[in-house]
Parts: C-alpha cells; structure tokens; sequence
C-alpha cells in the first residue's frame, strides 16, 4: 500500500474504522444472541470510535512515511546527485523499455580540467549542473537526458531520424558554446558530440560504442563540434558550433 500525503492517511484511518465498525458488528450478529447484539451495539460503536481512529492514523502516517522514503531512495538510485539528471544506467533502461529506437547522443564538456585546476571543484561542480539544466530544457518530452560520468552527458532522441538526431546535437552544441556558464566567470564552455542511431531491439550497447567513437573523433577533429556515425564506421563531422553544417547520415 503506498499513501503519499496526510490526505491519504486521513482516508485510510476513516477505511480502517469503517471496516472495524462493520466487521465487528458482523461478528457479534452471528456469534451472539439478538438481544445481546443490540444491548452491545452502542457500546461496540463507542469503543471501535476511541481506539480504531488513533491507531488508523498512526497507521496511516507510518505508511505515509515509508512510500515517502521509499520514493526517495529510488530517486537517488535512478539520478545524478549533482545535475538532477538520470544516470547512464537510468537511460538505458528507460530508453530499452520505450522501444529503444531513436539516436543516442554522448557528449563531453571540452577541456573540463581547466576549470577545475583553474576555479576549483566547486566551480566546476556548478557548471557541469548549470550544462545539463541546459541540455534538459532543450530535449524534448519523450527524450532522456543523463549524465554520463564526471563531465560527460549522454542524450537519446526517442523516434527520432539521423538527420534529426544530428541537428538537435548541433543545437545543443550551439547553445552551450553561446551560453555564460557560471556567470561569465569560467569563459566559454563548448561540447563535442558523438552520435549514432540505435534500431529497435538492437543491442543499445553496441550503438553507445559507436556513438563513443564518433565523440572521439569530434574531440580528435578540434572539439566543439558534432559528429555523426552512420553504422558502418565511417564518421560524418560538422563544423565547429555556430556553423555547423548538416552532414547527417
């Protein structure tokens, strides 16, 4: 049983005494005599009113408590403590579940070191969150969005094109290097982006490596671009963000 608000365990309190009252009632109708039956029936009422609705209650509060911890254990277990964002493992399971067709993105925060060599931890801490509150606004409702590890994020477009899947890469790529992370303090923050297509009931696995591969070419490629790869391993590269060209498979 699973009760979320005081509302719900003000309910399940009055269920409970309604159930007591009836049960109790049903039980001396057929285990005592008549008369006895409606000599008790006031006093029965009485005390099922006087010790069913605290205990109910109690009850209640206590299931309450426990949906709601529950709840919250399961949500640090599927998100990132820091970004808020699914973790990888999330990702892949909700997008297996949801038919797993569509294109996987894995991008990586160009040159993050710096940042933290350069501002420290917790600066660099508040820009990878402050990354993937942009990625999450920028996806759309059916899509998924996770933080990978460290300075590294992993998207997937669900039913989406490769030719879409490459043009949402190349916004995301553009927003981010437009963007003034930290309040200006760190200086531009860019992405490399790899892409691959993942087909339905293929294995995810295989498309996150490929999707990898191309990631290393990007960053091999001067960094702060997407590229795309089209199963086959040949590896398709746009230009730098702010001009991207569209070169999908």
């Amino acid at each position: 049983m699973r009760i979320k608000t005081w509302r719900g365990a003000v309910v399940f309190c009055v269920g409970v005494t309604a159930v007591a009252l009836v049960v109790g009632h049903a039980v001396s109708w057929f285990m005592l005599p008549r008369a006895l039956f409606w000599e008790i029936f006031g006093l029965h009422n009485f005390i099922v009113m006087v010790i069913a609705p605290p205990i109910a209650l109690w009850g209640g509060f206590q299931i309450r408590d426990r949906t709601l911890a529950m709840d919250r254990l399961q949500y640090m277990v599927n998100h990132d403590h820091l970004t808020q964002l699914f973790t990888r493992t999330r990702v892949i399971e909700l997008a297996e579940h949801m038919g797993g067709q569509g294109q996987i993105l894995l991008m990586d925060i160009d040159h993050f070191k710096r940042i933290n060599d350069s501002f420290g931890h917790l600066i660099g801490d508040r820009a990878i969150f402050e990354v993937g509150k942009t990625l999450a606004s920028m996806i759309g409702p059916n899509d998924l969005a996770g933080r990978f590890g460290g300075e590294e994020f992993i998207v997937f477009l669900a039913d989406c094109a490769p030719v879409q899947g490459f043009d949402k890469a190349s916004a995301l790529c553009s927003a981010v290097a437009a963007a003034g992370f930290c309040d200006g303090r760190i200086g531009q923050l860019t992405l490399s982006i790899g892409v691959a297509s993942q087909m339905q009931g293929a294995d995810i696995e295989a498309a996150m490596r490929r999707a990898d591969e191309a990631l290393y070419t990007a960053k091999s490629n001067g960094r702060n671009r997407v590229c795309a790869h089209d199963g086959a391993a040949i590896l398709h590269c746009g230009e730098k963000a702010f001009a991207i060209r569209a070169v999908a498979p």
